[in-house]
Order: structure tokens, then C-alpha cells, then sequence
């Protein structure tokens, strides 16, 4: 009796060792899981050409908070300004054979220069013929896994969208947007000062990817 006892005792450790394991995951599951992200980067409050990341080991429970989140690598100044960070952030539970594990993996928390607008305020231009509209976003490829696509929005409502590299969606692609939610996308842009940004924005130096 008292062996079958010490065998039950036994297997709920072992179960419950099993249960608390960690399982490495990889990015693309990461991305995919993330849920309330209060903040991607920490501004500095002045230009440097320090590194301009902090990269963590975090692990995540079963329920999906984060329990830990160790700093080891990037600007050794923001290691716990990001660590705090990260801590806040939440995911959706990782599972394995359909039940939520304790799971570990690699995140970044992104170091940007202070934001920097023109002297000079630009007003967004006033748009006399919508059918001449033409907005445009791109995303260019890096060294790594970034995506690189290309999307332009004419103001009658015709998507053009043309996926190169590491995207769901390769190739060219045509689709409709109603003419209403351009004008919404253009209003968007008017609130944001979007005009008023500068021409263009550089990395630090220790920026080794292509913008």
C-alpha cells in the first residue's frame, strides 16, 4: 500500500515537472501570439550612436503573462527600463497538444533617437481631385527575414499591392477599398501631422541592416 502511494505521489511530480517545463518557441510563433504590447521601443532623450536594442529571454506561462524576462545583450544602460517593459506585455497561451505550456524565446526591445519634427510645419495639401490621390507604402528587404512589399492606394478606391519577400501574399494583387475609407486613411493622416514629419529618418550607427 504504502508503494502504491509513493508510485501516485511520484507520477503527479512528474506531471507536474512536465507541466512547468519550458518550451523553446520560435519567432514566427512568437509574432503570432502577441497580445497587449504597451510599447516596442524606448525613445532617447537625445541622439547617440549607442546600440539601439536590448535583446531578452523571456518566459511565458501557461496563461500566458510573463514570469521573467532577463536582459543579456544590446545597451547594458536600458536593460531594466526594457526588462520593465517587457514584463507588461502579454500573449496568447502556447500550446502543445492542444494544452498551454510554460514557453521561453528571445524578444527585442527597439532603442529609437528622440523624434525629431521640421522647424518649418507643413499642412497636409488639400486634395482637389481625389481621383489623382496616390498613396504609397513600402517596406524594402534587410539582411534577415523582413517583409518587402509595396502597397499604393488611389483615391477612387483601387489597392495595388505587390509582395516581394517573406510575405503571406507574393506577386501582384489588385483590390477595391470604398472611396469612403480613403478619405478616412487621408484623415488619419492629416491628424498625425504626417506632413510635418522630416524628409527622411537614419538609424544609428550601429544600425548593421538595411533600412
Amino acid at each position: 500500500m504504502h508503494r502504491f502511494v509513493l508510485l501516485i505521489v511520484m507520477v503527479f511530480h512528474f506531471v507536474a515537472a512536465l507541466a512547468q517545463a519550458q518550451i523553446e518557441v520560435p519567432d514566427a510563433e512568437v509574432a503570432s501570439h502577441r497580445l497587449a504590447i504597451p510599447a516596442l521601443s524606448i525613445r532617447l532623450p537625445q541622439d547617440c550612436s549607442q546600440q539601439w536594442y536590448v535583446e531578452l529571454q523571456v518566459i511565458v506561462g501557461p496563461d500566458g503573462s510573463v514570469t521573467s524576462a532577463v536582459p543579456y545583450d544590446g545597451n547594458v544602460l536600458y536593460f531594466d527600463a526594457a526588462a520593465r517593459a517587457v514584463r507588461n506585455w502579454s500573449y496568447e497561451p502556447f500550446l502543445r497538444e492542444g494544452k498551454p505550456v510554460t514557453a521561453t524565446f528571445t524578444e527585442y526591445v527597439k532603442i529609437v533617437p528622440p523624434e525629431r519634427r521640421p522647424a518649418k510645419h507643413v499642412a497636409f495639401p488639400k486634395i482637389r481631385d481625389w481621383n489623382s490621390l496616390r498613396i504609397t507604402l513600402q517596406r524594402s528587404g534587410c539582411f534577415g527575414t523582413c517583409p518587402a512589399y509595396s502597397i499604393h492606394v488611389i483615391g477612387d478606391g483601387t489597392v495595388h499591392y505587390i509582395g516581394r519577400a517573406y510575405v503571406q501574399l507574393c506577386g501582384n494583387w489588385t483590390a477595391e477599398i470604398s472611396p469612403d475609407s480613403v478619405r478616412r486613411l487621408v484623415d488619419e493622416l492629416t491628424t498625425v501631422l504626417f506632413s510635418a514629419l522630416a524628409p527622411w529618418y537614419e538609424a544609428a550607427a550601429e544600425l548593421e541592416d538595411l533600412l
